[in-house]
């Protein structure tokens, strides 16, 4: 559909719309019998419709002949196009609440208290949370940090609490945060977003890797480095211990511009040493990635994982001598197993952790499976018998 606009001085009582996808047929309708004044709109929706295939298109709408008249004087402004995105499926989408707060303030406590640390730990396995402490009211919290100002600037913040969910501010209530985790947790996703991180010695390391569905360029991928709780920036409100604090964003409050490719998936590893940040106690870390828009700040995709102690990562393709193909693939695939291990124990599990597939098989020779999986991404792991550990990532189209 589209929305005509009068902006003549003349009531419109007919005209002529039209569509046009690249360079491809032209589909034109008449409308008739209307009554559009001057500064009125009027929405329109063809009868013939769009078989719609993945891919990148333009549309082009454009009126003619008002008042059966033909063009008006004015032509410049009856047309206009837009890219089009096609995505070749969904996932399920990870809504992020992103709460802006501080220890010195006394409606944080109230909220926090009342309202959203009740509502996080029920709903924890269902979202994604981050918190940023803000150097105001008064000397403001003691854990604020620069990156947390570049996302305050980014909204244009300027009271506490505030509250944004899937990049949009949102009521301090309990019915408002119930409402809002249902309804972006129903909108379908179109990246799937997984991640391992690890920290050693300070230094936090992210492997983050994104399947795309949708082409779409100019976006910005976020990480932050939360902790899960802290009591060290105790304030003046009340409060004495807080939630998913925000320490670093990897690399920085600005994020990492990414372009998008249906099909073409896309990885990155962030590395930030935390010595100099607020962090109290390295294994009570999570990471957080999202995808959000800058022209909307809609966020597209979130994903929360621990960050653990140690190396990061999946292993690659030859570690161990175990291997997945063709990967990606159409459903059937094949392991290549580690001859020297005999048996070894197979798990397959969803993107979202759950055991797709367990089972004991031998490692004498390659194993064949065509288990019937969904389009999707998975973590195929294999535990030789001396207790070593492999993972691969599997990419069902």
């Amino acid at each position: 559909g589209a929305v005509v606009k009068n902006v003549g001085l003349t009531q419109v009582t007919s005209f002529d719309a039209s569509y046009q996808i690249d360079e491809g047929e032209v589909v034109t309708q008449s409308f008739s019998g209307l009554e559009i004044d001057q500064t009125d709109t009027y929405e329109i929706e063809f009868d013939q419709t769009w078989a719609a295939t993945p891919g990148t298109y333009t549309l082009t709408v454009f009126v003619s002949n008002f008042n059966g008249a033909g063009d008006d004087n004015d032509t410049e402004n009856d047309s206009q196009s837009k890219t089009l995105n096609i995505a070749s499926q969904t996932t399920v989408n990870m809504p992020l609440f992103e709460s802006f707060t501080s220890s010195t303030c006394p409606p944080c406590a109230t909220f926090n208290g009342s309202v959203f640390n009740s509502f996080l730990a029920s709903n924890i396995a269902n979202l994604s949370i981050i918190k940023y402490q803000m150097n105001w009211p008064g000397d403001g919290d003691p854990y604020y940090n620069s990156d947390g100002g570049t996302r305050r600037g980014y909204y244009g913040v300027s009271a506490v609490p505030m509250l944004f969910a899937g990049g949009n501010s949102i009521a301090l209530s309990s019915d408002e945060l119930n409402s809002q985790l249902n309804t972006l947790g129903s909108n379908d996703a179109f990246f799937e977003i997984s991640a391992t991180a690890t920290y050693l010695d300070k230094t936090v390391t992210a492997k983050i890797d994104v399947s795309p569905y949708i082409s779409a360029s100019g976006l910005k991928l976020h990480a932050a480095v939360i902790e899960k709780e802290t009591t060290g920036n105790v304030g003046s409100n009340g409060e004495t211990s807080f939630k998913y604090v925000m320490m670093k964003m990897l690399p920085n409050g600005n994020g990492t511009t990414v372009d998008l490719i249906d099909g073409e998936d896309y990885s990155i590893t962030l590395t930030k040493d935390l010595s100099s940040t607020f962090v109290e106690q390295y294994n009570d870390l999570m990471l957080v990635v999202f995808i959000q828009n800058d022209d909307d700040k809609q966020i597209y995709q979130s994903k929360m994982v621990d960050i653990t102690e140690g190396s990061t990562g999946i292993p690659s393709s030859s570690l161990g001598g175990f291997s997945i193909y063709p990967n990606p693939t159409n459903g059937t695939f094949s392991l290549k197993m580690p001859e020297e291990t005999g048996m070894a124990l197979v798990e397959i599990y969803s993107i979202t952790g759950a055991v797709i597939y367990s089972s004991h098989i031998s490692t004498t020779k390659s194993q064949s499976f065509d288990l019937g999986l969904q389009k999707g991404v998975y973590i195929v792991s294999l535990t030789t018998n001396n207790g070593t550990k492999l993972a691969q990532k599997l990419v069902v189209r």
